[in-house]
C-alpha cells in the first residue's frame, strides 16, 4: 500500500506520528525543498528523492531551469537517498538523457517524466 502524506512546516509532528504509526519502510519523495532530518530519518530504509537533474550537478531547487541557462545537451532523472547535504546522499540509480531539440521548460519536464517513472 502506497500512503501520500502532504508535509509542510507546520504538520512535522503529524507526519512523524503517520510514518511512525504506519511502519513505514521507505520514504519517497519528489520536487520539495528541504524536508528535515525528523522526517527523512524515520523509515527503516530511510528516504529516496528523485531528482530532475544528472547528480552531483545541478543540486538543490530548479534544476531543469539551471540546466537550461547553462545550455547543457544533457539532463536525467536520478534517485538518491536524502543526507543532510542537499541531494548529495548515495545515488541509487540515474538514467542521462538528451536535451529535447526545443528547449522549453516544459519540453524538458515532458521528456523527464517517463525517465523518473522508469526509475522508480
Amino acid at each position: 500500500m502506497v500512503d501520500t502524506v502532504l508535509y509542510n512546516k507546520k504538520n512535522i509532528d503529524y507526519v512523524a506520528k503517520k510514518i511512525i504509526d504506519n511502519k513505514i519502510d521507505l520514504g519517497a519523495v519528489v520536487c520539495f525543498k528541504i524536508l528535515p532530518k525528523k522526517i527523512w530519518d524515520l523509515p527503516k530504509y530511510k528516504t529516496i528523492n528523485l531528482h530532475y537533474s544528472l547528480l552531483y550537478s545541478y543540486g538543490g531547487p530548479n534544476p531543469v531551469e539551471w540546466q537550461l541557462y547553462n545550455g547543457e545537451k544533457y539532463t536525467g532523472a536520478s534517485v538518491h537517498y536524502i543526507s543532510k547535504e542537499i541531494d548529495k546522499g548515495a545515488l541509487i540509480a540515474q538514467n542521462k538523457i538528451k536535451m529535447p531539440q526545443f528547449k522549453f521548460i516544459l519540453n524538458v519536464y515532458n521528456k523527464l517524466e517517463p525517465v523518473g517513472k522508469k526509475q522508480c
